[in-house]
């Protein structure tokens, strides 16, 4: 993902005791991600990566704001 146009950065948080985890991605923008989504599901990648999770992931969109 980190080398995919548009991606700015990644960052994974595990439990280690519920064996949860939550990828926080930064774009360049919303359409840059949904490129990118779409590019793993294409090729598979995402079907493969499904095979380690309970569901699909679910996908929220935020705006950053500077306060």
């Amino acid at each position: 993902m980190r080398g995919f146009d548009g991606a700015l950065s990644v960052t994974l948080y595990y439990d280690g005791q519920t064996g949860a985890f939550l990828l926080h991605e930064e774009w360049l923008s919303r359409e840059h991600h949904q490129a990118y989504l779409a590019f793993i599901e294409e090729r598979g990648v995402m079907a493969a990566l499904l095979g380690f999770m309970e569901g699909p992931p679910r996908v929220t969109y935020y705006e950053r704001l500077v306060v």
